[in-house]
């Protein structure tokens, strides 16, 4: 992995080659499963969502389908998707050693115990306007096939308000930052339509948060 910190008084790290190339093969044996599971006029539009909402008309920000994990795997079953498997990527330890002297921040990356995974997909004119999420931490991971169809969907940051910082698409590339930063994605345009879906733009989200644990007094229970 290639590990860079930027703007460290409110940071966001940048990684190429997040996934091995065996990691990606079997990253991508699953995306394939949902891509080709139904025809994408069956799959969820962000808008069908929980999705960051235009505070005046209730309009979803975002245009682009979705997949949820949890919802084809329990609790008993994620062993079984490499999507789940790999976040186990979160606790590596080159990613540790780069973040973890950028103060106070590093402290609340490592506060994180839990995370959420999401699959999204872009084709041509869809889009994420600015928003923030309500987690502690967000990483995207972006992939697409070759060749690669399309251009834009880049994703833009506000580390400082109303002052966007452009992080170019890169395939395999992934971003995590503070969820409270607002970020948002240009829409993508087809370079040439295909004639078959899953050509467009993929991102894996995690939604990183810290999940309370107690222990109960045994003279209690």
């Amino acid at each position: 992995m290639k590990i860079k910190v930027y703007n460290k008084k409110i940071p966001y790290i940048v990684i190429d080659d997040w996934y091995t190339d065996t990691e990606l093969k079997s990253i991508w044996s699953e995306i394939d499963f949902y891509t080709n599971g139904r025809d994408l006029k069956d799959v969820l539009r962000a808008d069908d969502t929980i999705v960051a909402r235009d505070n005046d008309t209730n309009k979803s920000l975002a245009e682009s389908y979705r997949w949820y994990p949890n919802a084809y795997y329990n609790s008993n079953q994620t062993s079984m998707s490499p999507i789940f498997r790999l976040s186990k990527k979160l606790g590596d330890d080159e990613l540790h050693n780069v973040f973890k002297d950028v103060y106070p921040w590093y402290n609340m990356f490592l506060s994180t115990n839990r995370s959420t995974p999401m699959v999204s997909y872009y084709e041509g004119g869809d889009y994420y306007k600015p928003h923030y999420d309500s987690f502690m931490y967000t990483q995207l991971i972006w992939l697409t096939r070759k060749p690669k169809l399309w251009t834009d969907g880049n994703l833009y940051v506000e580390p400082i308000e109303h002052k966007k910082e452009k992080i170019l698409f890169k395939n395999n590339r992934s971003v995590i930052f503070p969820s409270m930063m607002k970020h948002s994605v240009d829409p993508i345009q087809w370079k040439e339509k295909p004639k078959e879906s899953g050509y467009g733009r993929y991102t894996i989200t995690y939604f990183m948060y810290h999940e309370p644990t107690y222990e109960i007094p045994e003279d209690t229970k």
